[in-house]
């Protein structure tokens, strides 16, 4: 009974892991997304750079959209990205603080949380999230725990043992004879 209970829980953890997979399998649209927008913020983060050391400041907010006109769009558009060159003008709080040295966040909406990139320590919040292992971590080795759940409910010490057959004979037929 205990190796029945056993190999049930085996299974079902295996199962849980396999649904896991799943995930794992759908996170590449949404990866190749966050590596869209990596590439865009990239390029809009070069253009300011390259602003700022001509201009010896960063651009204001009309200066900033000017900057961004011709630049590929591969997600999201140019107008969806600001500009704060105090913490006052950004409306969430960077981990880590403002620097005492200028700097400014470049930043946009995404729907549920900001994505940026501040130039003081030149930090993009989607590096992570446009890789494999950023985006789903440990949730990669589910399909492995399936697998493992799965084949060890199959090993000989987990399944129910079949009672031994003794040597006994086999049951002869015996066939009618015609005297």
């Amino acid at each position: 009974m205990l190796r029945i209970l056993i190999r049930c829980l085996l299974v079902t953890f295996g199962l849980i892991f396999l649904g896991l997979s799943g995930l794992v399998l759908l996170s590449g649209k949404q990866i190749n997304k966050n590596r869209l927008e990596l590439a865009d913020m990239q390029d809009r983060v070069t253009a300011v750079e390259k602003f700022e050391l001509k201009n010896y400041r960063a651009p204001t907010k009309e200066e900033l959209h000017g900057l961004f006109t011709g630049l590929p769009v591969r997600h999201i558009a140019n107008d969806e990205y600001d500009l704060a060159s105090t913490p006052r003008d950004c409306p969430f709080e960077v981990p880590g603080g403002w620097p005492d040295t200028p700097g400014w966040v470049i930043y946009f909406w995404r729907g549920e949380w900001y994505e940026y990139y501040s130039s003081w320590n030149k930090h993009y919040t989607l590096t992570e999230q446009a890789s494999w292992w950023g985006f789903c971590g440990p949730m990669l080795f589910c399909p492995l725990a399936a697998a493992i759940f799965i084949g060890t409910s199959f090993l000989p010490a987990v399944r129910r043992k079949r009672p031994a057959v003794k040597n006994a004979p086999h049951p002869v037929v015996q066939l009618p004879t015609s005297d």
